[in-house]
């Protein structure tokens, strides 16, 4: 038998709002809140479970007709898992299997996705975005988050992996990219010896930037082996604490390899990146090693704000 109807709860950081659906995308019932807001996570999850037999409740629809409810989290969630990986406007939300929560109290199917995500989907199926090949998305609310419809396609599924080269002079060369749907190292390898297959040569030793992926980091390792000197991401090694990324920042801005390692090993107990791999931190101050992160490692704007803070370079300081 085909089941009629579904719930649909969006999860924000300062509100949720749900609402029963027919399958035209008409709203039976409605319903908003924001008794959670700044809660812990168990009440934030009780108040979704509440929500829903609200709806139920006043739209007279028997749960038995619902084919099931669907959520959309304000964080970063992996929607095949079924978990919220973390949140940045609720804090307690790291690695919450929600769905599975969710599915057993409210005893039917739930699906769990990014908050943005589905609601591009539905402006693109239902909405403003219907007969659209292409369009964004944009959530500007207590955070902000953008979906991509291209050709009429989602890729909330999949990953695109780009290779960029930097000439000498700077230029940056777009060498390849594919639509993946994972970064492991067999992908990856893949790629990077599509990379060699279309002419790509290398006989002297490359530098290559890139994020954490182990599996990324692999396969530079075995396909371009000692020719490779891997400078990973410092970025996303900064944490979320606003008052931990500025002491990180402050470390990696030391001008040689031995005063930035140094002052990143006095946060290890806060740096995963020191606890976790002596390798990760090396290859975090490979710019420092080489004695190149004044050239290469600030961005145009770096350079202009490092001049405003610390007035210009005298003739002894280069």
């Amino acid at each position: 038998m085909v089941k009629p109807y579904a719930i649909g709860v969006d999860i924000g950081g300062t509100k949720i709002a749900a609402g029963v659906v027919d399958r035209e995308a008409h709203i039976v019932a409605r319903y908003k809140t924001k008794e959670h807001a700044h809660k812990p996570r168990e009440v934030v999850i009780d108040t979704v479970e509440r929500v829903c037999r609200v709806l139920l409740n006043e739209s007279r629809v028997d749960p038995q007709d619902v084919l099931g409810v669907g959520l959309g989290f304000a964080g970063h969630v992996n929607g095949k898992a079924g978990v919220v990986i973390v949140s940045s406007n609720m804090p307690g939300w790291r690695n919450v299997p929600l769905r599975d929560i969710m599915a057993d109290r409210l005893q039917m199917p739930v699906v769990l996705e990014n908050d943005t995500k589905v609601c591009g989907l539905a402006e693109h199926l239902y909405g403003a975005g219907r007969g659209v090949d292409n369009m964004c998305y944009v959530t500007l609310s207590t955070g902000y988050g953008l979906a991509i419809i291209i050709d009429g396609k989602r890729f909330k599924d999949d990953e695109i992996i780009i290779a960029l080269g930097v000439t000498a002079e700077g230029k940056k060369v777009l060498l390849r990219f594919i639509q993946a749907g994972t970064e492991n190292a067999s992908v990856c390898k893949e790629f990077l010896n599509g990379l060699r297959e279309r002419g790509l040569t290398i006989e002297e030793r490359v530098l290559c930037v890139m994020d954490g992926s182990k599996g990324i980091r692999r396969a530079v390792e075995e396909v371009f082996g000692s020719y490779a000197l891997i400078q990973r991401c410092q970025w996303h090694k900064k944490g979320r604490k606003a008052a931990l990324r500025k002491l990180v920042q402050k470390a990696y801005e030391k001008p040689t390899y031995e005063g930035a390692k140094m002052a990143l090993k006095r946060l290890k107990r806060e740096l995963s990146l020191v606890n976790k791999s002596a390798e990760g931190l090396e290859q975090a101050l490979t710019l420092h090693r080489l004695s190149l992160f004044e050239r290469l490692g600030r961005s145009p704007q770096d350079h202009q704000l490092h001049r405003v803070s610390h007035g210009p370079h005298r003739s002894e300081d280069r």
